[in-house]
């Protein structure tokens, strides 16, 4: 009997620091719970610059509806913001295509997946100076400037008064080049006579204060004229027509990146946005994402001259 109350006794301290440890252990969850949740809390996510205006937008109205609600976004090329999805400096990215097999093979020893949501189609806008006559471009014309074949304004048009064409990008890492290089030139090398700026508006801006300039740039930027700053740009440059090749759908006409021509996918330069979490849970990165996809978000594509991609639009032809 003596023996057993001398066990319990000394058992006593063991108990103690047991118990303790529990107490830390609890204490330490509740300081440092999940703060956000599909409609509430902060997040950092990043978009491709060439969505400025239509995510702008939707950040403007999310953050009314859902007042507890803070989103900071980082607007850069695509290439800055594929490396900060990756090193998981934000939670969501919004680009022109979904990540790589490498890239996904990246987040495999996490257990997830990222998710994927298909947002809209956009397309890219090719924009000359107001005093350039030639305002329309084959298919295979725009190849053969992109690839250095075609570098002068008098080699499309005998007649033009132009010199020397300038091909203006908005950025070297940009999702525009690599659609270009993907889908116009297929990995053909680009012109020497190419020129990289930092974003849209300075392509925009260049475009409208030098004549033999040939801009691309994200049709978002010239598509709604509902917007002052699409307005204002389309009052400096002139939007190009585009005729596809005799492959591709639309063969015969020329296409400005219009409405319904992304949507028939008669315009040659189309493209797909896609929202992307890294999220292992549901937290505000995932509630803006499915925002987007939502029938208000895809209302407000469409009234940004975009595409829905989740909701069914009308097409109507006018004779």
């Amino acid at each position: 009997m003596v023996s057993k109350i001398k066990v319990m006794t000394l058992n006593y301290p063991y108990i103690l620091i047991l118990f303790l440890i529990l107490i830390f252990s609890a204490c330490q969850t509740s300081v440092t719970p999940l703060t956000d949740t599909p409609t509430s809390g902060s997040v950092s996510i990043g978009s491709d610059e060439n969505f400025l205006p239509i995510i702008d937008a939707q950040h403007r109205v999310f953050e009314k509806i859902y007042t507890h609600a803070t989103i900071t976004i980082d607007y850069a090329s695509e290439r800055e913001i594929i490396n900060a999805f990756m090193q998981d400096s934000i939670q969501l990215a919004i680009l022109s295509r979904p990540l790589t097999f490498e890239e996904l093979q990246y987040f495999k020893p996490y257990g997830f997946t990222p998710r994927t949501t298909k947002i809209a189609y956009d397309g890219i806008a090719l924009i000359t100076h107001p005093k350039n006559k030639d305002s329309m471009l084959t298919f295979t014309q725009l190849q053969e400037i992109l690839n250095g074949k075609v570098t002068k304004w008098q080699q499309i048009n005998p007649k033009a008064a132009l010199a020397d064409i300038q091909i203006i990008f908005d950025n070297a890492n940009s999702s525009t080049i690599r659609h270009i290089k993907d889908s116009v030139l297929f990995n053909q090398p680009l012109s020497k006579n190419i020129y990289a700026l930092h974003n849209n508006t300075e392509v925009v801006e260049y475009v409208s204060n030098n004549a033999n300039s040939l801009g691309i740039i994200g049709v978002n930027w010239v598509s709604d004229f509902q917007d002052s700053l699409s307005i204002n740009f389309l009052q400096k440059i002139k939007v190009i027509s585009l005729a596809p090749n005799e492959n591709q759908k639309g063969y015969g006409n020329f296409y400005q990146p219009f409405q319904s021509y992304i949507a028939t996918k008669e315009y040659p330069l189309c493209r797909t946005l896609y929202a992307i979490s890294r999220e292992p849970r549901q937290g505000l990165a995932t509630g803006f994402a499915a925002f987007l996809a939502s029938d208000r978000g895809q209302r407000i594509i469409l009234k940004s001259g975009l595409v829905p991609a989740t909701m069914p639009i009308r097409l109507v032809n006018v004779n």
